[in-house]
């Protein structure tokens, strides 16, 4: 996580190039401004924080999605409607906007390069290129400022996560919080997904695909998402699917499988050569007290405690491999 601050308005404004445009200070003399930024994958994560009013007027980014979510309730107004921290604010790839606060505040961001959003051909047009929209979505929104702060505190305290596969995986389950806002997530088996002119697929080809997918990622983390995307059905289609042939849903399949693969790293790694963290990130945690309860709570002991065994050899860790899934 990179953090700035600044005196200079025009160097705090840099920060933000996907708000193109005039940014004004709407009062207050108190000019403190600060940014934290972190890239994930090709997205990128955005917390900035004005000790003054601002108006912020232009165009957004041709190139990518925006999202915002302001830290305090009642104090903003996009393009003349009032927000509150409970809303999202989307901003389309080159949309006119306008952004207005009286007093200080600050906001997350997290903007998509458009190429990872999976518009249907029916949603593209002048719709795409002019609209905003502003969304509320009270759940959801607590749970990417959550989100935000976690990963921000997570990278703050191991920076190595941000150039990690565990970055990937906050690109992803950010992703898949957001997309749904856009109207773009896909329908499920149960409303059949070849609703929008794609064929049915039946719930068997549903897991050969999934299994050929996790064969093809046998050696790195797999988001949910990229899963489904992968498949091509709804993360709701591998639900239905996955609780009836495993009684667990993706999420919790997928859980199981890294504890699994971290578990079988560390028996085979050297703890003089190894870190913990090294293995964690490696298969896309980032959340490493978190993990390390739920390893805990299924293996009976901790990482560091299973990196500290002596070495195994290949065939004594066939044992401790991740689930197969049937073919």
């Amino acid at each position: 996580m990179k953090r700035e601050t600044f005196t200079d308005f025009d160097a705090f404004r840099a920060t933000n190039p996907q708000l193109d445009g005039e940014w004004l200070i709407n009062g207050g003399r108190d000019w403190h401004w600060c940014s934290d930024s972190l890239a994930v994958g090709e997205c990128g994560i955005l917390r900035c924080y004005s000790r003054t009013g601002l108006i912020i007027e232009g165009v957004g980014s041709k190139d990518f999605y925006g999202f915002y979510v302001p830290f305090k309730s009642g104090i903003w107004r996009n393009n003349g409607v009032g927000f509150d921290d409970n809303e999202i604010v989307v901003i389309e790839p080159g949309a006119e906007h306008c952004e207005t606060s009286k007093v200080e505040d600050g906001w997350h961001g997290f903007f998509v390069p458009k190429h990872l959003v999976p518009i249907e051909p029916e949603t593209t047009g002048e719709r795409a290129r002019f609209s905003y929209t502003i969304t509320s979505h009270p759940t959801r929104t607590a749970t990417v400022r959550d989100l935000f702060r976690k990963v921000i505190a997570a990278v703050t305290e191991n920076p190595d996560i941000a150039s990690s596969p565990a970055a990937r995986m906050v690109e992803a389950e950010l992703k898949s919080l957001l997309m749904p806002i856009l109207e773009l997530e896909r329908d499920g088996v149960e409303n059949n997904d070849g609703a929008r002119g794609r064929p049915p697929i039946s719930r068997l080809e549903i897991m050969h695909r999934s299994h050929a997918v996790l064969e093809k990622f046998d050696s790195e983390p797999i988001h949910v998402s990229e899963l489904g995307s992968l498949v091509g059905v709804s993360e709701r289609s591998l639900r239905t699917v996955f609780n009836e042939y495993y009684q667990m849903g993706p999420r919790q399949y997928l859980m199981l499988r890294q504890l699994h693969k971290v578990r079988h790293d560390l028996m085979e790694s050297d703890p003089d050569k190894t870190t913990v963290a090294d293995v964690l990130t490696r298969w896309g945690v980032w959340e490493f007290g978190r993990f390390s309860g739920r390893y805990r709570t299924r293996f009976g002991e901790l990482p560091n405690e299973t990196l500290r065994r002596p070495l195994i050899s290949p065939h004594s860790a066939t044992s401790h491999t991740a689930p197969r899934m049937v073919k």
